[in-house]
């Protein structure tokens, strides 16, 4: 239990620090000093926060910031339900070499046949032929399985870095954690994986989210519903861009007129995507006026509904989805 007079006297004695370095700047400096000087172990655990809350003489919350700017710095990594590590680093050693006639990157991807990945590939290609490096592209067809044993190859077969579309729901955390861990270079594109600290290229999928639904107020709209889709990073900021859109324009939220289907594979959306959600929001008796969908593909699978229970888009029902695809 956190004494609340403790905690507000480590507050006073924070704001007596010099302004010009944060509070939590001693954490940071001798926590790193430590690791980079052997100290601190390769996979050793760090102390719980209120010890080092008390050892340091913050607050709790400023110890958080000071262990996140630790993560960022690739120094310590958090592991979920267990706690805070030193960082396993640079132990990935690559058959192929930066100085050889032939250096490769690897792409990973769900599937080839999305038009998503055909613009991602045309960008890479670009930049990798300026610096005489190939590209050799893996794709998982929308299973687990398949992108776990990409991943292993990439590092098998002597590719210098991977650049990972992951599943819908990132099923291969893990196994992306454990290359991490080893020094494999690695990027994602469009989806981060929680409480992991690698490079992550991707849209700001709050605030388009945010610019879609505020178009539909502007169209007049105050009963907005949204089709949230496979839970992931990039799903889920895009509900929170809805919510905050909803706020902004002191619309209430209305948990009924956000639908999620319960998909037994979260590896990709399904073809029927965003149809029985849109069904559950039409056969309300109040229905949304205009629904905005996680992604293009559950945005068709609800325009298929809303035609066939004979509504016009955009004259009866207006439907916005996000990416763009054609």
């Amino acid at each position: 239990m956190i004494n609340q007079a403790d905690e507000t006297m480590k507050v006073e004695n924070e704001n007596k620090v010099d302004r010009q370095y944060p509070v939590y700047y001693r954490l940071v400096e001798t926590l790193q000093t430590r690791i980079d000087g052997g100290l601190l172990k390769e996979g050793q655990q760090i102390p719980p926060e209120n010890e080092l809350a008390t050892k340091y003489g913050i607050s709790r919350s400023s110890v958080r910031q000071g262990l996140n700017q630790l993560v960022k710095l690739g120094k310590i990594q958090k592991v979920s339900g267990k706690g805070t590590y030193v960082r396993t680093i640079n132990r990935f050693r690559p058959v192929g070499s930066i100085h050889s006639a032939h250096k490769s990157i690897s792409l990973v991807v769900p599937s080839i046949d999305d038009p998503f990945v055909a613009k991602i590939h045309s960008g890479i290609i670009q930049v990798l032929e300026k610096a005489n490096y190939s590209l050799t592209v893996r794709s998982s067809e929308n299973t687990a399985n398949l992108e776990a044993a990409n991943l292993s190859q990439c590092v098998d077969r002597g590719s210098l870095g991977i650049i990972l579309l992951p599943l819908w729901g990132l099923d291969n955390s893990a196994e992306v954690e454990k290359l991490h861990d080893q020094g494999v270079p690695l990027v994602l594109v469009d989806r981060s994986i929680p409480n992991l600290s690698i490079d992550c290229v991707s849209t700001d999928n709050l605030k388009g989210a945010m610019i879609a639904v505020d178009y539909l107020v502007q169209m007049g709209h105050s009963r907005i519903g949204m089709i949230r889709g496979v839970p992931n990073s990039a799903n889920d900021d895009r509900y929170r861009g809805y919510c905050a859109a909803l706020q902004k324009h002191s619309i209430l939220l209305d948990d009924s007129l956000v639908a999620r289907q319960e998909y037994t594979d979260h590896s990709h959306e399904p073809v029927t995507g965003g149809q029985q959600e849109m069904s559950v929001l039409l056969k309300q008796d109040a229905p949304p006026t205009a629904v905005f969908a996680a992604n293009d593909v559950l945005a068709f699978g609800a325009e298929q509904v809303a035609i066939k229970m004979g509504l016009k888009v955009p004259d009866d029902i207006s439907i916005i989805g996000f990416e763009d695809l054609q």
